[in-house]
């Protein structure tokens, strides 16, 4: 696929998981897969500094409402999560904050 160099595509940041839940999701322990924060959050630090458009989308899964925006696995957003990834994608691409 051909990159258009005046509009490149904008970075997203990996939205945090609830770690509690990753962990005990049984396709994640049979695999001996981990997710932690600490190293989603350093992922969005790098993404952070690339001079291309930026879309935060960790604050949205950041706080104690954010139950419902992961699906069962703890990972993976639940629709309302992809609805607030959405929300926020138009925000930014329309010239919303950083």
């Amino acid at each position: 696929m051909e990159q258009n160099s005046k509009n490149p595509s904008p970075w997203t940041k990996t939205p945090l998981a609830d770690e509690a839940r990753a962990a005990a999701f049984p396709h994640f322990k049979m695999g001996l897969l981990d997710w932690r924060n600490a190293d989603i959050r350093l992922v969005g630090d790098i993404v952070r500094q690339q001079p291309e458009t930026v879309i935060d989308v960790q604050s949205a899964f950041e706080g104690p409402d954010t139950d419902s925006r992961l699906g069962p696995d703890g990972i993976h957003p639940s629709i309302e999560g992809h609805y607030s990834i959405a929300r926020q994608a138009v925000a930014r691409l329309a010239g919303g904050a950083s």
